[in-house]
């Protein structure tokens, strides 16, 4: 029996005796095509034997991975078969099961909190001050030297807040020359003259 085929490709018209003559003509008929088309033809041939190699490459991946991970599940199966369940170590305990918890687990409710009393309304700021002087003032008061311990008459004040000098600043001052405010933080010098 002698099969005739017609086949349309891209609109030719190419007439095979049999199956096995379309494979043996093959490069006559791709010759009479235009070369656009037999690009075409090629570049789908490459790209269909690329996909299914991938796609076959990625099918036996696949199962060769479901074959790993079905051997590592019955392999630790079997091995948790032969573990002691009370373990010497602290980390191991985290592969026993959890126990009977105790007591239920409760909300937390924090308590209402007292009320609070309003604020009183905030004073207003007191006017700023000019800018400090960038080298320390000298400080000076009478005073009597004796044994090298200076002894102050009056009380001495900070020339740039007004604060009153400490007890401490007092001492500072009797065994060096220079101090620092305790209120406004600036470096002042005595003259012993």
């Amino acid at each position: 029996m002698d099969i005739n085929t017609d086949v349309y490709i891209f609109g030719y018209h190419f007439t095979f005796d049999s199956f096995w003559d379309f494979f043996i003509t093959a490069r006559d008929w791709m010759h009479t095509l235009p070369l656009i088309y037999q690009i075409l033809i090629l570049v789908g041939l490459v790209a269909l034997t690329v996909g299914s190699f991938s796609l076959v490459f990625y099918i036996v991946k696949a199962v060769f991975q479901l074959v790993f991970e079905i051997f590592k599940i019955l392999f630790n199966f079997i091995r948790s078969l032969f573990v002691p369940r009370k373990h010497h170590r602290h980390y191991h305990y985290r592969y026993d099961r959890p126990r009977k918890i105790s007591r239920p687990a409760r909300r937390y409710t924090r308590p209402p909190a007292p009320p609070v009393a309003p604020a009183p309304p905030a004073r207003p700021a007191p006017p700023a001050r000019p800018a400090q002087p960038a080298r320390p003032t000298k400080v000076m008061a009478q005073t009597s030297v004796r044994n090298d311990v200076i002894k102050f008459q009056q009380l001495l004040h900070c020339p740039n807040c007004g604060g009153t000098f400490t007890n401490e600043m007092m001492r500072i001052l009797s065994e060096s020359e220079s101090v620092y405010c305790e209120f406004c933080g600036n470096k002042l010098e005595y003259d012993l003259q």
